[in-house]
């Protein structure tokens, strides 16, 4: 009778305890403690049921090892011994098969905390037939509990099922107060926001304060590409997945708003989906929880905001009931943000358009224009790498003309990328129809691949001035980040391109007329100058005729006064003046030789000089040279070596000019050789023409003057030459009488190496009929 008297006493005085504060964790110390004098228990704890969620969540422990979170994370009720409690709607005493369910099931760290607890008694609590709750009572010795606490646990749950509920519906009442006081801080927070981005944090904020969770993320529906965007993001980064990323749209409605209100305990299914790249599940990042709700307004969805833990069981309805109230208060302000951020964007968008347009009119120098259009084309299109090119229609070729930021080998200014693109397809508005994303495949080109090593893979273009023609070129953007452009960024970009096509086409025609007008100023100073050449050449050509006929009258007299002085008889003269007399008539000849010149190159620079071609033996005229050559030579006690041709081979040729050849060159060859050295004349035939080649061992001359010792009165500037008389006027006559053979002449030579000269000439005939 006395312990029922206590028992009664103990029960009225928890019943005391559980009524004396709305919170009953401020109590929960002191009712487990009155508790475990009815029935022994070395652990208490209290856990609340969602039956219709399937989890429980421990609320509060008594004399327990575990973790003193309050509350532990939602547990599956599935499964567990308090799941059995609840079916069975009173207190029941959990089976070692139970137990060792639980401890199977157990996802904590290290080993299951209770694995020691050998008793276990789980009595539930209900509250207008609802389970509210369950009791777990605790101990480590086997078989401690019999049918008596069974009916005291049922005693104790219904002292306490009340007041729990009472509390419960207080915490309800306290949770729904704290959450509209912070969702109206939101919504004054987002109704004063001008930035997406700081709306976001708000909204991060706000749930923050009654959800935990590892990662959030925010997208938006952008219905121009049927695609979600990842607008904003925090917390577990998730690789492929940035702001601004363009996601896969589920194709369906259906789907999508099974999607959108998704909430699972597990990592099962819920993959992202980032478009164009491979699937990554939750399970692959370990995010084990998830939740999501969908923004709705009057248009239809524009997005969905989505929570995940790295734990199970981390979500529960009541917080995705709340996520719920944060994006349908969030969707309005959004989209009214939204729409002003874009007229915001749209006018900005529209001033820079003009800025560009007002930056290529005022230069016509390309490489500043294009400078300037990438400084303000990066504030429109985000970019890693802006490149111009522009075709070449005198090479048809496509050049780069303007590139900045990464680098593309083979694709700077100045080189041919005709071939670099041959395999994108261009539609007919002038972009790639993968402008998003450059396809790696096996047909991938050396150009595509060299971009995927260098991570562009964004890529949109737009062209300049689209003709019946084609394109005059293109302007394009490249960024290392997936599918980053959109069909805006194309608009955009062909507005850019439309722009800046005036500025090309006329800096090319100012090119163009620049180019004229030096080339008119060209020409008419070349007239000028060739007329003023030709002035200079006729006064030349009447000069040297003049000379030549005004030296000819009085040295042809003096050569035929000293020939007949000359004749002597003995005792008549003496010897001195013999030798006077030879002096004269040396000087005579070469002054004759000189007038002759003179005479040649007038003729020849009025087109008057002219050949008396015949048939002849062209060996017999070189061993009539012979004589004339060694008396030449002799003068310096030089040896004239000859190798003629085996046999007679006859040229239709000119026998003096020829004869005119052989001296000039012969005497130049002695004049700057030394004394006792060798002069070597060989004759060939080759390929049906008369090839001779007068060879020395001279002084030579050096290789910057050997093409300009052929023009008329040139003599080489070194003191060798110079201490030689002459009058440059002897190989510039050998140039012109092959040449007007139909020959060619030509010189080798260096400083101290000696000189050779070889010519040839055509015209070899039959041997004539005597």
């Amino acid at each position: 009778m006395t312990n029922v008297i206590n028992e009664a006493e103990i029960l009225a005085e928890i019943g005391r305890l559980i009524t004396s504060s709305p919170d009953f964790g401020e109590v929960f110390e002191a009712t487990a403690e009155r508790i475990s004098t009815l029935i022994p228990a070395e652990t208490i704890s209290l856990s609340s049921v969602d039956v219709q969620g399937g989890t429980y969540t421990t609320l509060y422990r008594w004399a327990s090892d575990l973790p003193t979170q309050s509350p532990a994370p939602p547990r599956q009720l599935k499964g567990r011994g308090a799941e059995a409690a609840v079916v069975a709607g009173k207190p029941i005493i959990l089976s070692s098969e139970l137990r060792a369910l639980q401890e199977s099931n157990w996802q904590g760290i290290g080993e299951y905390p209770l694995a020691s607890m050998k008793s276990w008694l789980i009595a539930p609590l209900i509250f207008s037939g609802e389970p509210i709750g369950v009791l777990h009572i605790r101990r480590t010795e086997e078989s401690a509990y019999t049918e008596n606490h069974l009916n005291l646990a049922q005693n104790i749950s219904n002292q306490i099922s009340g007041p729990i509920a009472l509390a419960n519906l207080h915490r309800d009442l306290a949770q729904s107060e704290r959450e509209l006081v912070f969702l109206s801080q939101m919504s004054d927070e987002l109704a004063n926001s001008d930035s997406s981005a700081d709306m976001y944090e708000s909204i991060e904020r706000t749930i923050g304060n009654f959800i935990e969770f590892d990662r959030i993320s925010i997208v938006r529906v952008d219905p121009e590409i049927n695609s979600l965007v990842q607008s904003y993001q925090n917390g577990v980064d998730v690789p492929g997945i940035e702001i601004g990323t363009i996601l896969n749209m589920h194709e369906s409605q259906e789907k999508f708003d099974a999607w959108a209100t998704e909430l699972t305990a597990t990592s099962d299914g819920g993959e992202y989906l980032p478009a164009g790249s491979v699937k990554l599940s939750h399970k692959d990042m370990g995010l084990e929880s998830r939740v999501r709700a969908p923004m709705i307004t009057t248009t239809g969805y524009i997005g969905a905001i989505a929570l995940n833990h790295y734990e199970q069981n981390m979500f529960t309805l009541a917080d995705q009931n709340f996520l719920r109230r944060v994006a349908a208060q969030a969707a309005s302000a959004l989209e009214k943000s939204e729409l002003i951020e874009q007229a915001k964007t749209e006018a900005t968008t529209q001033e820079s358009i003009a800025r560009i347009g007002r930056v290529v009119s005022e230069d016509l120098d390309l490489q500043i224009v294009y400078q300037r259009v990438a400084e303000e084309l990066r504030k429109l299109v985000p970019y890693d790498r802006i490149a111009i090119s522009l075709f070449d229609q005198d090479s048809q070729q496509m050049i780069a003309e303007f590139s900045e930021g990464v680098e593309i080998p083979g694709a700077r200014p100045g080189d041919d990328i005709t071939d670099a693109d041959k395999s994108i397809n261009w539609d007919s508005s002038g972009y790639a129809s993968d402008s998003r994303n450059i396809d790696s495949t096996s047909k991938e080109s050396e150009f595509e691949k060299i971009l995927r090593d260098l991570g562009l893979v964004s890529w949109i273009q737009a062209p300049f001035g689209v003709q019946a023609t084609g394109p005059i070129g293109f302007l394009s953007v490249r960024s290392r980040s997936h599918n980053l452009y959109d069909e805006n960024s194309i608009k955009l970009l062909r507005q850019v391109a439309i722009q800046v096509t005036p500025a090309i086409q006329n800096a090319r025609m100012f090119a163009q007329s620049q180019s004229l007008l030096e080339q008119r100023q060209r020409t008419t100073l070349l007239d000028e100058e060739n007329r003023e050449l030709q002035r200079v050449a006729d006064a030349r050509s009447q000069f040297l005729s003049t000379v030549s006929h005004e030296l000819r009258t009085p040295l042809t007299a003096i050569s035929a006064f000293s020939d007949i002085l000359s004749h002597n008889r003995h005792g008549n003269l003496s010897e001195r003046q013999i030798s006077h007399i030879d002096a004269i008539r040396r000087s005579t000849v070469s002054l004759t030789a000189l007038v002759d010149d003179l005479l040649d190159v007038s003729r020849a620079d009025s087109g008057q000089l002219s050949l008396d071609k015949e048939p002849f033996d062209f060996q017999a005229i070189i061993t009539e040279f012979s004589g004339v050559g060694e008396s030449i030579a002799a003068l310096k006690n030089q040896r004239l070596s000859i190798r003629n041709l085996g046999e007679p081979v006859w040229v239709d040729a000119d026998r003096a000019r020829i004869n005119q050849i052989l001296n000039n060159l012969v005497s130049n060859a002695s004049k700057y050789s030394q004394d006792n050295s060798e002069i070597l004349i060989s004759s060939t035939v080759r390929s049906g023409r008369i090839e001779i080649v007068v060879e020395d061992n001279g002084i030579g001359i050096d290789a910057q003057n050997i093409d300009r010792v052929f023009i008329p009165f040139f003599r080489a500037e070194n003191p060798e030459t110079q201490m030689q008389q002459g009058s440059g006027l002897g190989l510039s006559v050998v140039k012109t009488l092959v040449e007007l053979h139909g020959g060619a002449v030509e010189m080798e030579s260096a400083l101290g190496s000696g000189t050779t000269v070889r010519f040839w000439i055509p015209g070899i005939v039959d041997q004539p009929v005597s």
